[in-house]
């Protein structure tokens, strides 16, 4: 799994646009959406955090770059946040048993070989509120629901 993240946060590239700054740094604030999004294909029950590299904003000291290779069930997921960058996408590419399948989160299109599948009929905040709340019904797990948030915070206190 190979995600790719870039928004246009950066003033020059080496310092966070003061009114992204609240954000928390690049990994924070769009981590938790990728690792959401790869908690829906993977239960997270071991993960291998095999290396990191970052840039951190001049100014604040946040992480404005974050390329993070972890092992997660046994799978490889490579996640790259960018704030550097002058563009706004957001990608994500899958292989599976020889089939690849990329995601334009940005477009909310799935292209699965010939295939191509748009999915805009929700909009993504809702869709993430949506499986977020979703969640609270019943009897939720308080331990499996903060999981994704404490490998969060874990891997950028080292980025």
């Amino acid at each position: 799994i190979n995600v790719c993240v870039y928004d246009d946060y950066s003033i020059d590239g080496c310092a966070i646009k003061p009114s992204k700054i609240g954000l928390g740094g690049a990994f924070i604030d769009s981590g938790i959406n990728v690792l959401s999004m790869i908690k829906c294909w993977l239960p997270f029950n071991n993960v291998v955090l095999l290396g990191y590299e970052s840039k951190r904003c001049i100014q604040s000291n946040l992480v404005i770059k974050a390329d993070v290779d972890l092992l997660i069930d046994g799978v490889n997921v490579h996640i790259c946040i960018d704030w550097t960058t002058k563009k706004s996408n957001k990608e994500t590419s899958i292989i599976y048993k020889g089939r690849k399948i990329d995601i334009n989160n940005l477009l909310q299109t799935i292209y699965d070989g010939d295939n191509v599948i748009n999915v805009e009929e929700m909009n993504r905040l809702d869709a993430h509120y949506y499986n977020l709340f979703r969640l609270l019904v019943g009897e939720p797990n308080y331990l499996e629901e903060t999981k994704l948030h404490s490998l969060l915070f874990d891997i950028n206190e080292k980025l």
